[in-house]
């Protein structure tokens, strides 16, 4: 008998891109994917002055096959849009700021 078929991913990471650093109070959209350079932001699902928690679904962008969600990596309030809903965003592009709030305000 033949053992069972196994599906992997023999994809390598790319090790020649550097590792992008996520800075506190910045929103940036990460390469998604190496081949595509930009995206079109569809829906802001926040606004300036709201508050948002980390991993809170903020935007949505289309990317050349799908909608994709986009989360906060901190709690805070949105201070700054960076875009408008349909303007192309670059990779690595800053989409917003977050004012991080101090523990004693969590």
């Amino acid at each position: 008998m033949s053992p069972p078929d196994q599906k992997f991913d023999s994809r390598q990471p790319n090790r020649d891109r550097p590792r992008q650093q996520v800075i506190p109070g910045e929103l940036r959209l990460h390469h998604l994917d190496g081949a595509q350079e930009n995206y079109l932001l569809k829906k802001w699902l926040v606004r300036p002055g709201d508050s948002v928690k980390e991993l809170q679904t903020v935007a949505i962008v289309e990317t050349a096959s799908f909608l994709l969600d986009i989360e906060a990596y901190d709690t805070g309030i949105i201070s700054e849009q960076c875009f408008t809903e349909g303007q192309v965003i670059p990779n690595g592009a800053i989409i917003a700021r977050i004012e991080l709030l101090k523990d004693s305000d969590s």
